[in-house]
């Protein structure tokens, strides 16, 4: 009997240590929680955009246009036109469009955003959906109640 018990433990013991070897071994089980990586931006409409490169510089997070898709211009030509100040006719590629967003728990805030077709900075909030896949910004003016989302998908790196 004490062969018999000591058999079904190592067996089951076996078991547990090919699980957890499984499931830590491949991230695709876990959600990202980080905004960290590149996300597919959308416009209203549906049509892909851009992909936006978000990184962690200090205790904020800094996206930058790294990719532009749907533009009647070769990406490399294509200029905030309806820009002012700093940004006015500065190319589009490779330029930072997301600033200050710093991480609360499970949320970003207070952050800003250039939406290069208005040529406005606004105020931004973001969230993670829970697989990670997702990346909901509320852009606003003000409050944040009368934002609108945006939500960005994540791309492979």
């Amino acid at each position: 009997m004490k062969n018999v018990c000591l058999r079904i433990s190592k067996q089951f013991l076996l078991l547990i240590i090919v699980v957890l070897t499984i499931f830590g071994a491949n991230n695709s089980f876990a959600a990202e929680k980080s905004i960290v990586g590149k996300w597919q931006t959308f416009n209203e409409e549906g049509q892909q955009t851009s992909v936006v490169q978000i990184w962690k510089e200090g205790d904020e997070f800094r996206g930058k246009i790294i990719k532009l898709m749907n533009t009647a211009k070769p990406p490399k030509d294509v200029v905030c036109a309806a820009c002012e100040g700093d940004f006015k006719d500065k190319k589009l590629l490779g330029m930072t469009t997301l600033w200050g967003l710093k991480q609360d728990g499970d949320e970003w805030e207070n952050g800003k955003i250039l939406v290069p077709k208005q040529g406005k900075v606004f105020n931004c909030d973001a969230s993670l959906s829970p697989d990670g896949q997702q990346l909901n910004l509320r852009v606003y003016k003000g409050s944040p109640i009368l934002g609108k989302t945006r939500t960005w998908v994540r791309q492979p790196n």
